[in-house]
């Protein structure tokens, strides 16, 4: 039962158990549950993205950014997945791209640090230190404890 009292559905407990399947390290039986929630529901959202995840830990990174364009274009305005096909598109090498995903998250939820964060570090390998350094100073207003961003900050501003 969920903590309103409902039971969950059964593609929610799969992408559940997958999920949780996964964080132990038992990666053949989360992906098993995974592709089950799918199977019950083909529009999953989560159980989707953690197929697309798992297949990025395994090494599979076509497949995953595959799987996760595919997600994202079912969920164009979810936040986190933006965000996690912006990464993905970063370390394919498509930093405008990625750049683009980035404020695309960000649209969705202001207050998404690992995006802000993310799109900061694309900007700065793009050239753009101004808008790079704004974005860092958005990240640690959020994070303030964070000293890899403030470093960021000081290297930026000299």
């Amino acid at each position: 039962r969920t903590k309103r009292g409902r039971s969950q559905s059964p593609p929610d407990y799969r992408a559940d158990l997958g999920t949780l399947y996964a964080k132990q390290g038992k990666f053949e039986e989360a992906r098993s549950e995974l592709e089950l929630a799918v199977l019950l529901d083909s529009r999953h959202k989560e159980a989707r993205k953690q197929l697309a995840l798992l297949a990025e830990h395994q090494g599979n990174s076509d497949l995953a950014y595959a799987m996760m364009r595919e997600t994202t274009f079912l969920f164009p305005e979810d936040g986190d997945l933006l965000f996690q096909l912006g990464r993905m598109e970063y370390n394919r090498g498509n930093v405008k791209g990625s750049i683009e995903l980035f404020e695309r998250a960000l649209r969705s939820s202001e207050l998404n640090s690992n995006a802000r964060y993310a799109l900061a570090i694309a900007l700065e390998k793009e050239g753009k230190h101004e808008e790079a350094l704004y974005h860092f100073e958005k990240v640690l207003l959020l994070n303030p404890d964070n000293n890899e961003v403030r470093k960021k900050i000081e290297t930026l501003r000299n």
